[in-house]
């Protein structure tokens, strides 16, 4: 039996717009959004809102370029959500412990946002995916894009979501929109 669509968890990745590099005295952590990179965040959200993607819980990377693109999109966003702001989602080195994020904090929302950085987002989408309805993995794995966003969704408690876990339906990159 299939389940309901509306009992189904959404995980969205959203990559940080494009950053500017115009002030190398600062360090990575401290680079701020460029003007093509405040457009795209500023597009992505004018997306969601179309799409009726609105998360319930977002786990932001602490990075300002992280905080910025998160700035662009809350304006589109409909409804109450909470926000974490975590450091070790700029940190994160690998795949595995981006989704021990997500386990952790999960717990009972619906949908759970991340905005972070690659090449770790591309590889948490690409091994969730243990189907690709939206015909969207070739995509990601070619290039994932600043300001990309991809939605999986998966029937797992948050908890034990795992590789292979999800089907990816939706991969948007700013240059679409």
């Amino acid at each position: 039996m299939t389940q309901p669509t509306a009992r189904l968890k959404r995980l969205y990745l959203l990559r940080h717009a494009k950053s500017s590099w115009d002030d190398t005295s600062l360090a990575d952590f401290d680079r701020p959004l460029n003007g093509r990179g405040r457009a795209a965040a500023k597009s992505m959200g004018a997306y969601m809102a179309q799409h009726g993607h609105s998360p319930a819980l977002i786990l932001c990377s602490s990075a300002r370029r992280t905080l910025e693109t998160l700035g662009r999109i809350l304006p589109f966003l409909a409804g109450d959500r909470e926000i974490r702001i975590l450091r070790t989602l700029y940190a994160a080195r690998d795949a595995d412990q981006l989704l021990g994020e997500v386990q952790a904090a999960g717990g009972r929302a619906k949908s759970v946002m991340v905005i972070g950085h690659n090449p770790v987002l591309e590889d948490l989408a690409t091994q969730l995916a243990g189907t690709d309805s939206g015909g969207c993995l070739p995509m990601i794995q070619e290039k994932y894009p600043t300001g990309a966003l991809a939605l999986l969704t998966h029937k797992r408690a948050w908890k034990t979501l795992g590789h292979g876990d999800a089907d990816l339906l939706e991969f948007t990159a700013p240059r679409e929109l």
